[in-house]
């Protein structure tokens, strides 16, 4: 039974664009890249374990191959859009010195 996923708009568009190209369905052309990227994060040039490590700072960007870069520079890139955690504004609001009030201005 098929299942329905939610992407964001340009991944969809460039899943449209893409399917044009390659004369596939929509569901063919994501079904083809997810198993694309299935196959990259299995061979053994390519390990997401690592890309992890270094999204968690535990590992250097330089250390992956180029790959894992591309992908660890995406997910890293995303991840700034993304709301800080509770954890992390409490992390900030604890720190002496300067600081920002509701509006983002710095304050004393």
């Amino acid at each position: 039974m098929a299942k329905g996923i939610r992407v964001s708009d340009e991944i969809y568009g460039e899943i449209v664009s893409e399917s044009e190209l390659a004369s596939r369905s929509l569901n063919g052309q994501a079904e083809h890249w997810i198993k694309i990227g299935k196959a990259i994060e299995l061979s053994g040039n390519f390990n997401y374990q690592q890309v992890k490590e270094a999204l968690s700072a535990n590992r250097s960007p330089d250390k992956l191959t180029v790959e894992e870069q591309e992908v660890f520079f995406d997910e890293f890139c995303e991840s700034m859009w993304n709301e800080p955690s509770e954890d992390v504004n409490a992390f900030y609001a604890n720190l002496s010195g300067p600081g920002m009030d509701e509006e983002g201005n710095i304050i004393q």
